[in-house]
């Protein structure tokens, strides 16, 4: 148990392991007076963090009321390996998360629900990463994604596919960019940006993005 220097106390609860079960504290509400509450964690059969959230006290027990809504608790899943399978709030996994057979996230839609995938080189390098704009890619393999553009991988550099985006990184002529004077460097266009360059367009078009992406390079 600890005190603040308000005189509140909090009380930390284990499990049989020493794990930190549940972090109980009162919380002043000026209508009721306060709530006894706490912070709940659940693990797994292998020690992991399965799921954490509020708590609240309801006379006789602890009560999460996930069902109702009540109280949003974050829950996730993992592979046989270990790795992170899925994520979400209240038994309703919105984030998804899929591994190669060496162990690296191909496939994602974690954060904005945005379905991105993720290629690598030999090294272990991402060296690609897909992204939904509209296309609906969801489960789908890797290779059903790349052919998009066809069977000839090279036109991921330079060709435009509506509804789905591909930034390509490591590429040599990037790693020259980057040593080159910077005049060079400021002018130089990455795939991403070249693809919009070399789309066919049949009327105006309109730039945009944040400061610093790269808008006046792809403009001009």
């Amino acid at each position: 148990m600890s005190t603040d220097s308000t005189g509140n106390q909090r009380k930390f609860v284990h499990d049989a392991a020493g794990r930190v079960t549940r972090q109980e504290y009162w919380r002043h509400q000026h209508w009721v007076g306060g709530v006894y509450e706490a912070i709940a964690t659940d693990f797994d059969a292998d020690g992991r963090v399965s799921a954490t959230g509020m708590a609240k006290w309801n006379g006789s027990s602890w009560s999460r009321r996930i069902a109702e809504g009540d109280l949003d608790t974050s829950m996730m899943t993992y592979n046989a390996y270990g790795d992170v399978e899925q994520r979400g709030i209240n038994n309703v996994y919105t984030e998804k998360f899929a591994y190669d057979n060496a162990g690296r996230l191909f496939r994602s839609n974690a954060g904005d629900g945005v379905e991105r995938y993720f290629v690598y080189d030999g090294r272990g390098n991402q060296t690609l990463m897909i992204a939904s704009e509209g296309m609906d890619i969801r489960g789908q393999s890797l290779d059903w994604v790349m052919d998009r553009w066809g069977g000839d991988r090279n036109a991921m550099r330079h060709n435009f596919v509506d509804g789905v985006t591909a930034t390509i990184t490591g590429l040599p002529e990037l790693r020259a960019a980057l040593d080159a004077p910077w005049e060079t460097w400021s002018v130089f266009l990455h795939p991403s940006q070249r693809a919009v360059v070399d789309r066919t367009y049949g009327g105006p078009a309109r730039v945009a993005g944040s400061a610093g992406t790269g808008k006046t390079v792809v403009a001009l």
